[in-house]
């Protein structure tokens, strides 16, 4: 496709002028009749599995069970899923799904390997998440290569991961989680403050570099056990030397405008559906914009420790989620089953703002995959996740049914293959995946 005489490239004209000037945003730097669609992922994390009333509370079960009744196009929700009625359309409702090398384990370490399907059990060897390998693919085509969010924030410890990013290594990637932070670093791009940035990311790079220099000296003269140590740090430094390089390239483009008064950055987890609300706001806002194509949020972490706890104090004045998980009595049920209908409700808020927010192809959504879910199923067992993907009408997915696999012969990774392909990343092997999951793709 020719571009057009009056269709300005921002870099070409930054780079031609020979100076650093920050040219303010112009219509004429849009191209309104693209026929580029960018893809996206995002990925929407709660621990601790769902509630599964057992047959001999047959009442709660049939009303307030989080799997559906009856499978196929024809399925039944019941009060936990029903906020998402009118979204049906758009996404797959799946049971089966696990990674077998999390099945066996106590079900808070199956959190670790949700995005990853790798090891994490005595040994523990984690691998790169799902996330972060689409990040790669996709990360010259934006401003940042992904946006990782959770409650608590940080990397959390084994077992009890505040994070659902992992990179080459395995190694953790800190999430974020202060609403007004997240909103500086991704939103705010101005002369004034570009200047600053720019100074800032100049030091920190000479201090990568500095370091990086200084521990390939050290290494030299550490043992074999110290090396690895070192060799995982610098790693880790390569990251955000990467990171730096990435944003340096991006420091004299602006943003087109957009309006963020809708969004609440004061919102504190007190506040447990406005702090949510404000999440998905700046992850939607983000893939207005094209900052990103990519982004993570945990809900809440595994056991829930940390500031997540709140969520049930606040909404149900139940001490603490993880505790109404280990629940024997249909009372309880119920009421954890309460608590999942009010995940339901914050992620239909979710697909809403996806499908009323508008890029030049149509709806967010339309291009973009939600996975939604947990690592555990019910009382921490790491199996039959429950799980919903959901996407709009570009991505040649079938959608508007319940899908039962057989664990025997699926697992969670084959919906990774498929999740990519589908992503336009072709692959054929994702961790232990043996296939892909072609129930879900239109024939």
């Amino acid at each position: 496709m020719k571009t057009k005489f009056w269709k300005l490239d921002r870099r070409t004209f930054i780079q031609g002028t020979g100076v650093a000037c920050f040219l303010p945003y112009l219509e004429a730097m849009a191209d309104t009749k693209s026929t580029i669609k960018p893809k996206r992922l995002l990925n929407l994390y709660f621990g601790n599995g769902v509630s599964l009333p057992p047959k001999k509370y047959s009442e709660t079960r049939k009303n307030w069970h989080w799997f559906p009744h009856n499978d196929g196009k024809n399925y039944k929700m019941t009060k936990v899923l029903e906020p998402l009625e009118g979204h049906r359309k758009n996404f797959t409702i799946m049971a089966g799904l696990s990674h077998p090398k999390s099945r066996k384990l106590v079900g808070h370490h199956a959190g670790d390997s949700w995005l990853t399907g790798a090891n994490v059990g005595n040994e523990y060897k984690n691998s790169m998440s799902l996330d972060q390998l689409v990040a790669e693919e996709f990360s010259k085509e934006t401003r940042h290569s992904f946006m990782n969010l959770s409650t608590d924030g940080g990397t959390g410890y084994r077992g009890r991961t505040t994070t659902l990013a992992f990179n080459r290594s395995g190694r953790p990637i800190p999430a974020e989680n202060n609403l007004r932070d997240i909103f500086e670093r991704f939103f705010v791009v101005d002369a004034k403050s570009a200047k600053v940035r720019k100074n800032e990311l100049l030091k920190k790079k000479r201090i990568v570099d500095l370091l990086l220099v200084e521990s390939q000296k050290l290494k030299q003269s550490l043992g074999k056990s110290d090396q690895q140590v070192l060799e995982r740090h610098m790693e880790t430094l390569r990251d955000l030397e990467v990171r730096i390089e990435q944003l340096e390239k991006w420091q004299d483009i602006p943003l087109k405008s957009f309006n963020s008064d809708h969004i609440d950055l004061s919102a504190t987890v007190k506040d447990p559906k406005a702090y949510i609300k404000s999440m998905c706001d700046l992850m939607v806002l983000a893939f207005d914009l094209d900052i990103t194509r990519v982004a993570n949020y945990q809900l809440c972490r595994e056991d829930n420790l940390g500031i997540g706890m709140l969520f049930s104090k606040t909404l149900f004045n139940y001490p603490d989620h993880h505790r109404m998980s280990h629940c024997n009595d249909e009372a309880t049920y119920k009421k954890w089953a309460m608590y999942d209908r009010f995940l339901s409700t914050q992620f239909k808020y979710l697909l809403d703002r996806l499908t009323e927010t508008k890029d030049a192809n149509g709806p967010i959504l339309d291009n973009t995959l939600v996975l939604y879910g947990s690592a555990t199923s019910t009382n921490h067992d790491a199996v039959n996740y429950p799980l919903i993907l959901a996407s709009g009408k570009q991505l040649g997915l079938k959608h508007g049914q319940y899908i039962k696999f057989d664990e025997k012969k699926k697992r969670m990774s084959d919906l990774f293959v498929t999740m990519l392909n589908t992503l336009g990343i072709n692959t054929k092997k994702f961790s232990d995946s043996h296939g892909n999951c072609d129930e879900i793709l239109k024939s």
